[in-house]
């Protein structure tokens, strides 16, 4: 590509998340998802969160992009919708 042709694109760039970053963001979404349940289930957001991240960590890590498809790495939106596939849970009490 020629210099002419870059000056019109802007590059942007966000630095990879941390496992203390994560785990404040997806504790405090849990937890204030998790405060209409019972105390007992309410505890276990921490807990929770904490899988995730391991969960997370090992899968970047094995599940990385193979010839056949190179476009896909697994990134912390997919972690979001584990995330928000909790928030569907109904409390039966």
């Amino acid at each position: 590509m020629s210099a002419r042709l870059t000056q019109h694109f802007h590059t942007v760039a966000c630095p990879v998340q941390g496992p203390q970053s994560m785990k404040r963001i997806f504790l405090s979404i849990m937890s204030g998802f998790l405060a209409t349940f019972p105390q007992a289930v309410a505890a276990l957001s921490e807990k929770i969160v904490d899988a995730l991240i391991n969960l997370y960590v090992k899968v970047t890590s094995e599940l990385l992009p193979t010839p056949s498809k190179s476009h896909y790495t697994f990134n912390l939106r997919d972690m979001s919708k584990v995330v928000q596939g909790r928030w569907r849970i109904v409390p039966l009490y």
